[in-house]
């Protein structure tokens, strides 16, 4: 197999060239353009540990090398290899942990993005065949996380612990939720005869988890396999060569979130953590933030990482089924907890003004936690003034008088455990706006200009003017900024033009600055999102006059 990929790469790079001389030779107009342009699928492995330098395959096409790599976090070096579509990647020890989204970049364009995961455990390669339990392969150095590829439709990945009466084995699998995977993933735990000890299939979205203690000793076998994460007519296990995952399997436990689940901004936040078989006496520890929308946080000595959205608010009360807090609470707050006993119910008091319109939101399995919490609201007798039951609910809320009211969050199920954990977020409803731009890479040519459309979403009542600029590009790319006025059609959509005096490429990004007239003070610019992604920053390609840009 590899020797026929770098066949085939060497083909369709003589093949670039024959193509690109016959243009210049004039004996084959346009034949140029029919060239595939540059595209990647997935990386291979799809991550890496934090602290080592790890070789890395870009599944794709090339039609010229080396090749760029960008990312959005920046402390990743890629450093491409001989071989086209081969990176080293040099993963520092620290602050890299998580989600990074990868782009790939030459002066002809740029490819969408990939995701790349940083863990703290060692890694290694799945390898075939390890379909039976026979083939099963055996993992002797836990913890550590395998990097795998259910590659074709029926493949199922077999892999052999060892363990002693009272050993607890923790396997975790990402796939979907954080790779785009289109699997819907299934672990399964067997003796070494096929019987069955345990089986998951969502813990976390469409990312199955399991945990299992030992009864006696002796072969355990983990087995992977997967189900098409979009529902169709297949009847049978799905594969293929997107079908990248990352299955992380551990006898000394397993981080799967923390208390609170969520960072302060403006102040440090003391992090306690959850998981299978976390040390009882496992010191907090403290993360500090600064500017970002989230952040990856590790426990020394603890398998694992955990991400972390970072809220606006300080106040992050912590719920537990040992009591009600004393005081109420006002919002805006986030609150978190985990269900540890059978049935247990977390209430928290808030101090409710009439008529004040409060936006309430609950997650877990969303977050990547496994609860399945219900929410109510009760008034200061008791009674029930709402109750939600779907999954990760979200609603608009506002009290009917002045008083305390209670918010109670518990299992669906009567559920509880390591990984069950939830995030209750409350906060007013006020004037506020999002906008996004539906694609996350544009490609023009000098002196045409190009216009991108941003989408505006006005929110409670939003109506002030706003103004779109350009706050970061290559060089040479200039535009003018537009405002989007508080009604008619501008209102919700208008279009920057992009300007470019000479061929370049690089990251693009755009602000919006609400137009407070009635306000001395300059309002805080609202970053515009690309992509289904959300990125922060779009990719422009500028061509030179009077080239294509890829189909």
């Amino acid at each position: 197999m590899h020797e026929l990929a770098v066949f085939s790469t060497a083909v369709r790079r003589l093949l670039f060239a024959a193509v690109m001389l016959a243009g210049v030779c004039g004996s084959v107009a346009g034949r140029a353009d029919e060239a595939k342009p540059l595209a990647v699928a997935s990386l291979s492995p799809p991550g890496g540990q934090a602290g080592t330098t790890v070789v890395v395959t870009a599944e794709g096409e090339f039609p010229s090398w080396p090749v760029q790599a960008w990312t959005d976090r920046g402390s990743l070096v890629w450093t491409p290899q001989e071989e086209a579509g081969q990176f080293a990647v040099t993963i520092p020890p620290d602050g890299c942990f998580g989600l990074h989204s990868v782009r790939f970049y030459d002066a002809s364009g740029a490819t969408a993005v990939v995701p790349f995961l940083v863990g703290n455990l060692p890694e290694r390669a799945e390898a075939e065949p390890n379909n039976t339990l026979a083939e099963a392969t055996p993992l002797d150095a836990l913890p550590q996380t395998i990097n795998g590829l259910l590659e074709k439709s029926g493949d199922v990945d077999s892999y052999r612990v060892e363990l002693q009466a009272g050993e607890t084995l923790v396997a975790a699998l990402e796939a979907n939720r954080l790779l785009g995977s289109p699997v819907d993933a299934v672990l399964e735990l067997v003796d070494e005869g096929g019987a069955y000890l345990g089986r998951n299939l969502d813990a976390t979205g469409l990312d199955p988890r399991l945990g299992y203690t030992a009864v006696r000793d002796g072969v355990h076998v983990i087995r992977v396999y997967g189900f098409p994460a979009a529902p169709n007519s297949t009847i049978g296990l799905a594969g293929g060569g997107d079908h990248r995952y990352r299955l992380t399997v551990s006898k000394t436990g397993l981080l799967t979130g923390c208390l609170p689940t969520v960072a302060a901004a403006a102040a440090e936040t003391s992090l306690r953590a959850c998981g299978f078989a976390v040390p009882e006496h496992l010191s907090p520890i403290t993360a500090t933030t600064a500017n970002h929308r989230s952040l990856w946080a590790a426990f020394p000595g603890v398998p694992g990482v955990i991400e972390l959205p970072v809220v606006a608010t300080a106040v992050l009360p912590i719920g537990s089924a040992a009591d009600e807090h004393s005081l109420p609470l006002s919002p805006p707050f986030v609150a978190s907890g985990q269900f540890t006993t059978a049935d247990e119910e977390h209430r928290f008091r808030v101090a409710a003004v009439k008529d004040q319109k409060l936006q309430v939101r609950l997650e877990s399995q969303s977050a990547g936690f496994e609860a399945d919490p219900l929410l109510a609201i009760h008034d200061a007798e008791g009674a029930v003034l709402v109750a939600k039951q779907e999954r990760d609910a979200s609603l608009s809320w506002a009290a009917a008088q002045d008083g305390l009211v209670t918010f109670a969050v518990r299992d669906r199920r009567g559920r509880c455990g390591p990984g069950h954990l939830y995030r209750l977020s409350v906060e007013p409803e006020t004037p506020a706006f999002t906008a996004s731009v539906s694609a996350d890479q544009f490609t023009a040519t000098v002196g045409e200009p190009l216009a991108i459309e941003i989408s505006i979403n006005r929110k409670f009542g939003f109506a002030e003017p706003i103004t779109f600029s350009l706050t970061g590009g290559p060089d040479g790319v200039t535009a003018e900024p537009v405002t989007s006025a508080n009604e008619g059609d501008a209102a919700t959509k208008v279009s920057l033009t992009i300007h470019a005096s000479a061929a370049t490429g690089g990251p693009l990004r755009i602000e919006g600055r609400p137009q407070n007239q009635e306000s001395p003070a300059p309002a805080a610019p609202i970053a515009v999102v690309f992509g289904g992604t959300t990125l922060r920053e779009a990719w422009l390609t500028i061509l030179p006059a009077g080239e294509a840009g890829p189909e």
